[in-house]
């Protein structure tokens, strides 16, 4: 049930329903830490996906809190090279931009591109060595 909470999240939020996907995501975020605990990476997808929908409605400062809790599940994870992080980094780099909060924002790109290239690089180092 879960997951048709955070799927009916995601319709809400697409629709600009913004308050029924907050409510969708929140049920299943309930549902998800009883059962999963604090730290899972479904749990970091939650906080994404309800960062999200502050960012739709400029609440800024709620968005950055939720993104960044994704981020400190992920991490402690061991997936600071998930695609996944880079993209909650540029996530908060945009609602940095809509604050005026550049400096901050150029930070959190920087670490998306860092996972990237890593990324890039482990791709190749991988293709190299499917060749031999």
């Amino acid at each position: 049930i879960a997951t048709t909470y955070s799927n009916m999240g995601m319709v809400y939020d697409h629709q600009g329903k913004y308050d029924d996907a907050e409510s969708m995501y929140e049920k299943s975020l309930k549902i998800q830490l009883s059962r999963l605990g604090d730290n899972h990476p479904n749990i970091a997808t939650m906080y994404s996906n309800m960062g999200s929908v502050y960012d739709n409605q400029s609440k800024y400062d709620d968005a950055v809190y939720c993104y960044e809790r994704a981020v400190a599940i992920l991490i402690n994870a061991h997936l600071q090279n998930h695609p996944r992080l880079a993209i909650i980094y540029e996530n908060i780099a945009n609602c940095y931009d809509k604050q005026n909060r550049y400096d901050d924002a150029t930070s959190m790109r920087q670490r998306a591109r860092d996972i990237c290239y890593t990324l890039q690089k482990i791709k190749h180092n991988q293709s190299n060595i499917q060749e031999y």
